[in-house]
């Protein structure tokens, strides 16, 4: 079954329960229980954590390469490339992957230089200003996410500026008659979000690097195969940017208190987290959800040393230009962005809560708060409160499944091997334990015995009383039994109304006593079977202790089984010690 939310794909059969994209998830936004997986769309920020984590391919980015082609060969469509596509094709040049897409259907393309200037200055402008309270750039359709949901109260502190994606995609439709469509090429899963929230419709699809490069497989196109040399489109330099719209001059005045940057999500919430005295009107917040679009979690190939080097051997260009000195005036655009908080809405658990749901869980101990981590949350409270939520169940615990299963396995084996009308153990139990007990007997020479019973006459309660007395007779016999031996002792219907009773560590003279006494107490009970109906009953016993002849467990047991039946042939009601 195949699942889509927003930018992210669920193969779940490929799932194997191991909990690391809920280890690795820095919004704990995966559920899974023994019966689902799903993200929670409350909780996803789209970062793509999940996709680089699994080994299995269970998550992927959504793939719109279906529409796009479709739409290639509707109307004209400009692909706008991200900065680090050079890092996808290392050697070549931005001339033969233009021709490359251009024969994918593409009608044009066009790079996020003009935009990411236009968005530098804007940032420059904004920060020339005063302000209440310190500037988050929200360049990062992630972390613009993060905080509409885990920090609403900071939604004021977001920069009201469109990403140079969004910028671009508006400036083409503006520039272009007949308003193309637009496609933006980039390895961020996190743009695919940020599209469906976009208002302006700027953007129309996202295809990230590696599903660029398997349509351009599956087309058999090949940029190397095409000339290098440049065409004659107007190459640009930056004059105010980085690659992402940073503004440069903020680099260069902001002094270091000024300027806080993260790199993670992790660090994010770190900053977001810190008093409010750091957090003043002159900070500036550069806040993304991984090491740069170089990190990119949908990049396609390579690992980041190598796209770093990529890149920088196509930065410099020959003959290049600045924006501004040597375009034509651009149209008016609106470069703002608004944003809208969207917190969680779950109950958030109490304290009172969370221990109810431990204690339930049998983690009412705190000896069994392990805080291992393997359910994916760094504490047992963790994983309680997402029970509590339902982004988890305690199938997760481990520790706390082990001792279930351990426990089942002990209960299967007590159901195995007892019996279900006396609840002594079972033929099959006592044949076990004798054997157990007769290694030892070997190992450690110390005395074992055995006494086996036979309840006398017992055919004729049946035939006289029926089977449901008769059954009434072996169960309080059993009781009997029980009662007059050590807990050490074990005791087992054998089979039918036959008994059989080890005794490790006793001798044949004392088993013989135990034997009489067992005797006697059945002899002298009177068995009430309902109404006025009374019985009386006799055993006979055969008693035998392990001898280093006897060759294995079965030839001791043989040998007790001897003296039970000379027992009976002698009469009934009586101890027969065997040879």
């Amino acid at each position: 079954m195949i699942k889509t939310l927003t930018a992210i794909k669920i193969t779940e059969s490929l799932c194997q329960r191991c909990y690391e994209c809920v280890r690795k998830c820095p919004a704990k936004a995966i559920k899974i229980t023994e019966s689902d997986l799903s993200i929670s769309s409350d909780r996803c920020i789209a970062c793509g954590a999940c996709t680089l984590t699994c080994a299995k391919g269970v998550f992927s980015s959504e793939n719109s390469a279906g529409q796009i082609r479709d739409l290639l060969a509707s109307k004209p469509v400009v692909a706008v490339l991200a900065p680090e596509i050079d890092a996808v094709f290392p050697g070549i040049n931005r001339a033969q992957l233009v021709s490359a897409l251009k024969d994918l259907g593409f009608f044009t393309v066009e790079e996020l230089v003009i935009a990411e200037e236009m968005v530098a200055l804007a940032y420059t402008e904004l920060l020339s200003r005063d302000r209440n309270g310190p500037i988050i750039r929200s360049t990062c359709p992630a972390v613009v996410n993060y905080i509409e949901i885990f920090h609403p109260d900071m939604i004021e502190n977001l920069a009201p500026i469109a990403s140079p994606m969004i910028v671009q995609g508006r400036l083409v439709k503006k520039l272009y008659d007949k308003e193309p469509a637009v496609v933006f090429i980039g390895p961020c899963i996190a743009k695919k979000a940020e599209i469906e929230k976009d208002d302006s419709g700027a953007i129309d699809y996202i295809l990230t690097f590696d599903q660029m490069m398997d349509m351009l497989r599956e087309a058999s196109i090949d940029p190397a195969v095409y000339p290098s040399e440049e065409d004659e489109r107007l190459v640009l330099n930056r004059s105010f940017s980085t690659p992402g719209g940073f503004p440069i001059s903020l680099l260069k005045d902001s002094k270091i208190n000024d300027l806080l940057i993260s790199r993670s999500v992790v660090a994010t919430e770190q900053l977001l987290s810190e008093s409010d005295d750091r957090l003043h009107d002159r900070v500036f917040l550069d806040l993304l959800s991984c090491r740069g679009c170089i990190d990119g979690p949908a990049f396609g190939r390579g690992n980041r040393l190598s796209r770093m080097t990529a890149l920088g051997d196509q930065q410099v260009r020959p003959q290049a230009k600045t924006v501004f000195n040597d375009l034509a005036p651009l149209p008016d655009l609106d470069l703002t962005q608004n944003f809208s908080s969207r917190p969680l809405s779950e109950k958030i658990p109490t304290f009172d809560d969370l221990e109810k749901e431990m204690s339930e869980a049998g983690l009412s101990d705190d000896l069994r708060h392990l805080n291992c981590g393997l359910c994916g949350y760094e504490t047992c409270a963790g994983q309680a409160r997402a029970v509590i939520v339902g982004q988890s169940d305690w199938s997760a615990c481990f520790p706390n499944q082990r001792q279930i299963a351990e426990e089942t396995i002990t209960h299967l084996k007590e159901v195995t091997n007892t019996d279900g009308l006396t609840n002594l153990v079972n033929h099959r139990g006592f044949i076990e334990s004798l054997s157990n007990e007769y290694h030892r007997f070997v190992r450690y020479k110390k005395d074992l015995s055995i006494i086996m019973i036979d309840v006398d006459g017992f055919k004729q309660i049946n035939d006289t009383h029926g089977h449901v007395q008769g059954d009434r007779v072996l169960k309080l016999l059993a009781q009997i039994l029980i009662q007059n031996i050590r807990e050490t002792d074990i005791t087992a219907r054998y089979g039918g109304d036959e008994f059989a009773i080890i005794l490790p560590e006793i001798s044949k003279d004392e088993a013989v006593v135990v034997a009489e006494k067992l005797r006697a107490k059945a002899s002298d009970a009177l068995f009430w079977l309902g109404g006025d109906i009374k019985e009386r009953v006799t055993l006979s016993l055969g008693v035998c202790s392990a001898s280093e002849s006897d060759a294995d467990s079965v030839s001791f047991l043989n040998r007790a089984d001897e003296a039970l039946y000379k027992a009976k042939r002698a009469g009934r009601n009586q101890t027969v010690i065997g040879d």
